[in-house]
């Protein structure tokens, strides 16, 4: 008879599964800022947007990590624990998130970039050198937080990478981009914050009134291009008219992830999955209908 270890890959094994109370599983990955890791969490956000189970409240990546909010009302906890370890185990390179890049126009310097100059001079370069360094790479959307739609973006060149303000500022405009350490981000509302603010983007990268109220989304990819003051006004004036950006390329699933997507299995009894203790004596393992992974979780909390 094959082991538990069996039916686990690579990806269970780097995966735990942390019960956060009565109607949420956190899925969490290796505690790291890394691109490989992230994209497994993006690539797991999308499986389960698109599977669009009624079950399931809310999806939050983070870095490392994924919270997923469920209903205990429409079903049981330990399902919702073999559907994620089923998942977790189908994930591979060829079902990655869909990506996009964006170009995000800013103008750096003066009053739109004010720690430019001290930035560049703790680095020892020249301001225009650390424009170009941060306009040339390809930034990840590793995450939103903090506010809706601040975009966590990385990494930032070692060479231009600037520790946080030591005095952080009480507001801090919309649109401004900033450095804290090797992350590089973008202020989508006015709001306190203590990241070096090197530029500004005349972008409304967060709208309630839209559809998609932030049209940059985790797992996208971002550009920064450098504009002048001229062309600052004009495309703030082209916002205000209701203009959209739209990206400048990228790619999309096929829509099919090859995972279970909501298909349960009937067991005449069910195999003895490992769960956690307060799962164990708050929940009894009647005969059923369970997820085919339910001979996956080993014991991985």
């Amino acid at each position: 008879m094959a082991s538990q270890m069996d039916f686990m890959n690579d990806q269970s094994k780097n995966a735990s599964l942390i019960p956060m109370g009565d109607s949420c599983w956190l899925v969490q990955f290796q505690q790291e800022i890394s691109l490989d890791i992230n994209r497994k969490v993006q690539a797991l956000a999308e499986v389960l947007e698109r599977a669009q189970h009624p079950w399931i409240r809310e999806i939050v990546p983070t870095y490392c990590s994924l919270a997923v909010y469920y209903d205990p009302f429409q079903i049981e906890a330990y399902e919702v624990e073999c559907y994620l370890w089923a998942e977790i185990n189908l994930l591979n390179e060829a079902m990655m998130a869909s990506s996009v890049i964006w170009e995000i126009p800013v103008l750096y310097g003066g009053e739109w970039g004010p720690d430019l100059v001290s930035l560049a001079l703790r680095v020892g370069l020249k301001p225009e050198e650390v424009i170009a360094i941060h306009s040339h790479a390809t930034y990840h959307v590793y995450m939103l937080g903090f506010v809706p739609g601040f975009c966590y973006l990385g990494k930032v060149s070692p060479k231009i990478a600037g520790p946080r303000l030591d005095n952080p500022r009480k507001s801090v405009p919309a649109g401004s981009v900033g450095i804290a350490g090797l992350q590089t981000g973008i202020y989508p509302i006015k709001a306190p914050g203590g990241w070096q603010i090197i530029g500004r983007t005349p972008l409304g990268l967060y709208d309630p009134k839209r559809e998609k109220a932030v049209f940059v989304k985790a797992g996208d990819r971002v550009r920064f291009k450098p504009i002048d003051l001229a062309t600052y006004h004009m495309v703030a004036q082209k916002v205000k008219m209701g203009w959209q950006p739209t990206p400048i390329e990228g790619t999309k699933s096929d829509g099919n992830s090859g995972g279970h997507q909501g298909r349960f299995i009937d067991y005449g009894a069910r195999p003895g999955a490992l769960w956690t203790p307060s799962l164990r004596n708050a929940r009894s393992r009647r005969h059923g209908h369970l997820f085919l992974a339910s001979s996956q979780s080993s014991g991985r909390q």
